[in-house]
């Protein structure tokens, strides 16, 4: 965890020396999504060792739109931490969190059997909930699914997991069902209308899933409040914790699967994202370690207090 803190210190001051030292290009508007479609694929393809080629095209996005060039800081940021190896919060119930109807507790549906049955991941699921919900009673819970049954139409996940919850002892003026998704995009678009439109209190959200799926659930419904909040000129929704039915396959969702959530919620075209893009800093730290500093430039004086801060941050990380 230590190292994705570094990561993020990274980000702020790669944004300094950037702003401070880059001749930002003058684009058409047109070009944001261009820019934004870079950011996808050099996380996609680099993770975090693509930190500073991310920061340069946020601040070209950033002088396009200022305000999209801010949001989609903030995403790839919240992209990073949902990586991170101690994001994730197995079977645990978020302690310190709002007892109040400001916060609901999103419980994300799994695939039926053939037959209209709940398999046992998404009973799981609901037992992480539940326990949540139990140590919170003021907080909404909303299920979200649809019908994935294939011979069975009549069913839909979130019917079946509000069932559940009713039978195991949740109040029903506390139930919130959206039946329609079919996937986790859905979930998120699906589970932001209905809280706007309907429980305006509620600003919070604590997303339940099973292990392996927090870091694509997290990032898409992220991603849904972030740009939501951009195009309507409000406050987000924010994701403030998570809790995990324990599958044992911690990792099994590729960055890749992400990355397409992502586009999909974003409007941006998949096949335009670029990849392979070359990266403008040194790859790993082996070769950090072999490449000599062998003088700062000549700066004025405030150019190099942001410098001296950038390489700071620098020295620090590579040790």
């Amino acid at each position: 965890m230590k190292r994705y803190k570094k990561l993020f210190a990274l980000f702020a001051a790669f944004s300094l020396i950037f702003s401070a030292f880059l001749v930002i290009p003058v684009h058409a508007e047109n070009d944001a999504d261009v820019l934004i479609s870079q950011l996808i694929g050099y996380f996609t393809d680099y993770m975090e060792d693509s930190v500073t080629d991310i920061e340069r095209v946020l601040v070209e996005l950033k002088s396009v739109d200022k305000k999209k060039g801010e949001a989609w800081d903030s995403i790839m940021h919240y992209w990073l931490e949902v990586n991170s190896p101690d994001f994730t919060h197995i079977g645990e119930v978020p302690k310190d969190l709002p007892n109040d109807n400001s916060m609901s507790v999103v419980i994300l549906g799994f695939a039926l059997n053939d037959d209209g049955t709940m398999k046992q991941e998404l009973i799981g699921r609901l037992e992480t909930g539940l326990a949540i919900a139990k140590d919170y009673p003021q907080s909404y819970v909303v299920v979200t699914g649809g019908g994935t049954a294939k011979h069975n139409p009549n069913v839909t996940e979130g019917g079946l997991m509000s069932d559940w919850l009713l039978e195991h002892g949740l109040d029903a003026s506390r139930l919130i069902v959206e039946n329609r998704a079919q996937d986790t995009v859905g979930n998120a678009k699906n589970t932001y209308e209905v809280l706007k439109t309907k429980y305006k209190t509620v600003n919070k959200v604590v997303l339940v899933t099973s292990d392996y799926h927090v870091p694509r659930g997290c990032i898409l419904y992220y991603t849904k409040f972030v740009l939501e909040g951009l195009e309507n000129n409000s406050e987000p929704l924010s994701i403030i914790s998570n809790s995990d039915y324990k599958t044992g396959s911690l990792g099994y969702e590729s960055v890749e699967l992400q990355a397409r959530g992502i586009c999909q919620m974003a409007g941006i075209n998949v096949q335009s994202v670029p990849r392979k893009q070359k990266l403008y800093q040194i790859k790993n730290k082996n070769q950090r370690k072999k490449k000599k500093i062998k003088h700062l430039p000549k700066l004025e004086t405030i150019h190099n207090l942001l410098y001296l801060q950038y390489f700071s941050y620098y020295l620090e990380f590579i040790s």
